[in-house]
């Protein structure tokens, strides 16, 4: 993302096994985020929201990985798409997501609607994201989609916490 290099470059380098100064400088301050949202978390039941969440992410990632073409046309992506069948993906995904979000809306309502709109949001900035960069998805953006996803959602637990305390 930070080379700020050609489409065929940018997957050149996602190709290459060794993690650059970026990547490092990025996986720190993901985890500095992360260790920050979860010492919010003041509300313990503001966590059941983040465990589902974990689940949500995943199938939000699964309709990502159904819809998106590949930047590639090989790797670990493309070799889970050859062989997926794309309705019954987006059906699964689908009616998986709508059940952890009401299981979330259940647990802690004020965090399943920050954690959903976050991850609304952030479902539509991927898809801009990886056209405008890659022009389409791959293994590792669908793992770089999982883990904002993750991210949004303790900051959308940590965002209800705070809107139920001052409720």
């Amino acid at each position: 993302m930070a080379s700020r290099r050609s489409r065929e470059q940018k997957l050149a380098i996602l190709k290459d096994p060794h993690a650059g100064a970026f990547a490092a400088v990025f996986a720190g301050v993901y985890l500095l985020l992360c260790f920050g949202l979860y010492t919010e978390l003041f509300s313990k039941t503001a966590l059941y929201p983040v465990c589902v969440g974990f689940a949500l992410s995943r199938s939000l990632a699964l309709f990502s990985a159904a819809t998106l073409p590949n930047a590639r046309g090989s790797g670990m992506l493309a070799a889970f798409q050859d062989h997926l069948e794309r309705r019954a993906a987006l059906g699964t995904a689908a009616a998986f997501s709508l059940l952890c979000c009401a299981a979330m809306a259940l647990l802690h309502p004020y965090a399943a609607i920050a954690c959903i709109l976050l991850c609304a949001l952030w479902l539509f900035a991927y898809r801009r994201f990886v056209f405008r960069h890659f022009g389409g998805a791959t293994g590792d953006t669908t793992g770089f989609f999982l883990q904002v996803a993750e991210l949004f959602i303790l900051a959308g637990a940590v965002l209800g916490a705070a809107v139920e305390r001052m409720v």
